[in-house]
């Protein structure tokens, strides 16, 4: 048997009429299919964890907005007086 020949796939016969290749197929179609809904797990609790910590930002960057906006008005009101001041 050449090394070409091992990394063929062969069948092996249990003697029940049932091959190994049939078995193994069919445990890399389980483990595939394991895989797949690991995968489609955590895909969602990684989307969940996303999302709590956008809702959980979003009050700081509202607080962050307000504060600047009330820094921009009070430099209006400022600006406001000064140009009452020059009149």
């Amino acid at each position: 048997m050449s090394s070409i020949d091992f990394l063929q796939p062969q069948t092996v016969s249990t003697g029940l009429g049932l091959s190994l290749d049939n078995g193994m197929r069919r445990q890399d179609a389980e483990i595939d299919r394991f895989m797949k809904i690991q995968a489609d797990r955590l895909r969602q609790a990684v989307l969940e964890k996303v999302q709590t910590n956008q809702i959980q930002i979003i009050p700081h960057v509202e607080d962050k907005f307000i504060e600047r906006l009330r820094e921009k008005e009070a430099m209006v009101e400022n600006i406001n007086k000064n140009m009452e001041l020059e009149i």
